[in-house]
C-alpha cells in the first residue's frame, strides 16, 4: 500500500501544470525584447564595426564608509549639479577601482572598439568611470541615468533611461554609457566593471547581445575568445556579490 501512495503521489506532481503566474506581478519594463549572447572573435568584430550600446556599470567602489548613498532619498529632489557637487555624500570609487577602469578603456581601444558619445549618470563615480574608460569627460551627464530612489520610482526611472537604450549611436562607432545597477536588474545582475552589450532598435526597445565582465578585456588580450565567455557559460555556481547601486 505505501509503495502505491508513493507512485500515485509522485504521478500527480510530474503531471501537475505549471502555477500560472501572479496577474499581481509587476511588468519588467527594462527587459531586453531578445537576448543572444555573443561572445569572442564574432562580439570582437561586432563591436568594431559599432553600432552598439556598452552599458558599463560604474567601476568598483568602497563600501566601508557607506552602502546605501545618503543621498538616495532625495533622487527626484536634485538637479544634475547637486549630484557633480555632493561627491562627499556618494560613495567613491577605490583605487583599484580607478586603475581598473582606465585598464579596461585601454584594452578596448587595443581591440579596436570604436566609442562616439560618451554619456554619464551625474554620480561621480559614475562620471570618473566613464571619463577613465574613454580618456575625456562625459558628452553628457543626463538626470535620466540616475537610479530609482526616494520619490523617483521605478516607472520613472525605466521612462527616463528607455530612450538612451534604444536610440542607435553615429554609425562605426558605440555608445559608451556609464550607469548603475537597478537599470540592469530586468535582464540580470551587472557586476561593478561589467557590461551589458545592448543592441538598439529604436523606441526604446534593445536586445542583449554580451555580457562582458572587466576581467574578460585582460583574458581576450591573450585569447580573444575569452570576451564575453562567461557571460555565456557563467559558472554553476557563481552569485552575485552583492546588491549595491
Amino acid at each position: 500500500m505505501r509503495f502505491l501512495l508513493i507512485v500515485t503521489a509522485t504521478a500527480v506532481y510530474a503531471c501537475s501544470p505549471e502555477p500560472a503566474p501572479s496577474s499581481t506581478q509587476a511588468p519588467k519594463l527594462l527587459a531586453a525584447q531578445e537576448t543572444r549572447l555573443r561572445s569572442g572573435p564574432v562580439l570582437r568584430d561586432e563591436l568594431q564595426r559599432g553600432g552598439y550600446i556598452i552599458y558599463f556599470r560604474h567601476f568598483h567602489t568602497d563600501h566601508t564608509k557607506w552602502h546605501e548613498d545618503p543621498i538616495k532619498a532625495k533622487h527626484g529632489e536634485m538637479s544634475v549639479r547637486e549630484f557633480r557637487e555632493s561627491c562627499d555624500q556618494q560613495r567613491p570609487l577605490t583605487p583599484f577601482g580607478r586603475r581598473r577602469a582606465a585598464d579596461v578603456g585601454r584594452l578596448m581601444k587595443k581591440q579596436g572598439v570604436p566609442i562616439g558619445q560618451v554619456l554619464a549618470s551625474p554620480y561621480c563615480r559614475a562620471v570618473e568611470s566613464a571619463t577613465l574608460l574613454a580618456g575625456r569627460e562625459p558628452d553628457q551627464t543626463p538626470y535620466e541615468l540616475v537610479h530609482r530612489g526616494g520619490t523617483l520610482t521605478y516607472e520613472m526611472m525605466a521612462a527616463n533611461i528607455r530612450s538612451y537604450l534604444g536610440t542607435p549611436p553615429a554609425p562605426g562607432t558605440n555608445t559608451l554609457l556609464v550607469a548603475h545597477r537597478p537599470q540592469m536588474d530586468d535582464m540580470a545582475f551587472i557586476e561593478e566593471g561589467q557590461a551589458f552589450v545592448l543592441e538598439p532598435l529604436g523606441n526604446g526597445q534593445f536586445n542583449l547581445v554580451a555580457k562582458i565582465y572587466d576581467s574578460d578585456w585582460f583574458e581576450a588580450d591573450l585569447d580573444i575568445d575569452y570576451l564575453g565567455l562567461r557571460g555565456v557559460q557563467p559558472a554553476a555556481d557563481e552569485l552575485p556579490r552583492g546588491v549595491s547601486r
